[in-house]
């Protein structure tokens, strides 16, 4: 699995976002939480550009 944008410019490790972006970085945080602790999957989150998830399914 793949999935990009998990960073989000930074402000998903920010305290300080900007307004307009708020509500759209509260769900990006959300679900790296829920990606990161699935257990059927080996999961990790690199910091190239605005963040690359990968997860692989395990048996």
């Amino acid at each position: 699995m793949f999935i990009d944008n998990l960073l989000w410019h930074g402000y998903t490790a920010s305290k300080n976002v900007p307004a307009k972006y708020k509500t759209s970085t509260d769900y990006i945080r959300k679900f790296n939480k829920l990606f990161v602790s699935q257990k059927v999957l080996k999961t990790t989150i690199l910091p190239v550009g605005d963040g690359i998830g990968l997860g692989i399914k395990l048996d």
